[in-house]
């Protein structure tokens, strides 16, 4: 499957930096620490490079789950279908701490997310495995906190029809989950 996109381009930040100081009687002594991973990513189809992205703000009702389809029903923001061949970056980002982004202006929640495993019945065979070595695995994503995985390089392959849904679980069972998802990959 072709894409409709003429360019694409993203860049990918994760940055962790800071430092740590210890008193003692004569004075205090202090260390720093970072580490930084700048990517860029072009157009194409090819190790570094992507032709399809797709990404939204969603709200999950409490205790309900969604698989996210990433063959062939995603809509991007130009309005074409994005239908992934391979996932090359993946970002959850749960913002339920952060009640100005809750469309009804509700107080903050901590309503934790399940990212990945196994999709809701009648689906549990199709699930993007992706990253994970085990069929199944998930990650938790409390609320204001960040899932971010990439593959630059090959990708991860989507097999549609077989294993192309991504599920997005809200475990709280008193609070709705807001988040954001952004997906990258190629068509081909």
């Amino acid at each position: 499957m072709a894409t409709d996109l003429t360019s694409l381009s993203a860049t990918i930040v994760a940055k962790i930096s800071g430092s740590a100081q210890k008193a003692f009687d004569l004075g205090t002594s202090k260390a720093g620490f970072a580490c930084e991973l700048t990517k860029s990513l072009s157009f194409g189809t090819e190790a570094g490079q992507i032709n399809q992205v797709w990404g939204d703000r969603r709200v999950l009702a409490k205790a309900t789950a969604e698989n996210i389809d990433l063959a062939g029903v995603l809509t991007n923001a130009l309005g074409a279908t994005a239908t992934f061949a391979k996932i090359k970056g993946i970002i959850v980002r749960n913002r339920s701490d952060e009640a100005d982004l809750h469309a009804d202006h509700t107080a903050v929640t901590d309503a934790q997310l399940v990212v990945g495993g196994t999709p809701e019945a009648p689906n549990e065979a199709k699930g993007f495995q992706g990253p994970s070595h085990e069929a199944g695995d998930a990650e938790d994503v409390e609320a204001g906190n960040v899932f971010l995985i990439t593959n630059f390089g090959a990708g991860w392959a989507i097999t549609a029809d077989d294993a192309d849904l991504f599920p997005i679980e809200n475990t709280d069972a008193d609070d709705q989950a807001l988040y954001e998802i952004i997906l990258l990959g190629v068509s081909a």
